[in-house]
């Protein structure tokens, strides 16, 4: 066995690893000539009697994650807490490209938790996520749904907390996710939410519902 790198489409590898039978998987990678015009790596997958080749691309063109600086500012969440907050808020999300910000989540972080909010110009949705961790990190951002949502489905179960930060590399913006074991990085949306306070009245009519 040795090392190796190589980049192949996450879906069909998902879904030829999920038909794979119960046994061990190998995989061998033969790396393209550097000096091709278009590079393709060939991934060879196989598993029992099963072997499968995937056309791949050179490792090196897969975008490199910025790392956080020294000085970046972490808070922990309860993995579970901003899930459901994330889940809570996910329906509202606009779907038109037209208005890009509002395809994100709003996520305000300051001394007492987070607070989430979409809104797609017809509906608002809010949802808090305080916690007895610490929260150094202070702002406001306009985050991916895709990044809510991959938090949402590794972290999601998570007992212990997922640290959690926004910060600056060369000019933009990223917002980052860990644990000891996963990383997951966005750029955040460069746009301005709308100010969804200013549409909720001071003394307005509550229901409950059992």
């Amino acid at each position: 066995d040795a090392e190796g790198a190589t980049t192949v489409p996450y879906k069909l590898l998902r879904d030829l690893v999920k038909a794979c039978p119960s046994a061990t998987v190998s995989l061998d990678c033969v790396p393209s000539d550097p000096a091709a015009k278009h590079p393709v790596d060939k991934l060879t997958v196989e598993c029992a009697r099963m072997t499968t080749v995937i056309d791949g691309r050179p490792a090196a063109d897969f975008p490199v994650m910025a790392e956080p600086p020294a000085d970046a500012n972490w808070a922990e969440v309860h993995p579970a807490s901003f899930a459901a907050a994330g889940g809570y808020v996910a329906p509202c999300i606009a779907t038109d490209d037209s208005r890009p910000v509002l395809t994100g989540i709003r996520l305000t972080a300051g001394p007492e938790g987070l607070t989430l909010a979409s809104a797609d110009g017809f509906r608002l949705a809010i949802a808090e996520c305080p916690s007895a961790y610490r929260y150094p990190l202070a702002g406001r951002w306009v985050v991916p749904q895709a990044f809510m949502a991959c938090v949402a489905r590794l972290f999601g179960k998570e007992t212990e907390p997922v640290e959690l930060s926004v910060y600056l590399v060369r000019g933009c913006a990223y917002v980052t996710a860990r644990t000891a074991d996963v990383t997951i990085a966005a750029r955040t949306i460069d746009a301005t939410f709308p100010n969804y306070a200013d549409l909720i009245p001071d003394n307005p009519t509550k229901v409950t519902v059992d």
